[in-house]
């Protein structure tokens, strides 16, 4: 699947607006906080998408989320 295929009837053609938006911008992290949620942060996935692509994604949602909030692994571990 492309990047949020999963997603594009909600972006093409419903028209309503979502509250929020959770974007992960890699699940990679070298932490092992105790409280965390991440269960996949050992784990490989697909390479992490680069900047380019993720200012299309949030320019393709600024109209129809009030709030967005980037999580995932540690941040400081995305190549860009």
């Amino acid at each position: 699947m492309g990047d949020c295929a999963c997603y594009s009837n909600e972006l093409h053609g419903d028209e309503r607006n979502l509250v929020f938006a959770f974007l992960e911008l890699t699940p990679a992290c070298n932490n092992r906080c105790v409280g965390c949620s991440n269960v996949f942060a050992d784990k490989r996935g697909p390479a992490p998408l680069n900047a380019r692509r993720w200012i299309e994604i949030i320019e393709k949602l600024r109209p129809h989320v009030e709030f967005l909030k980037l999580t995932g692994g540690e941040p400081t571990l995305h190549p860009e």
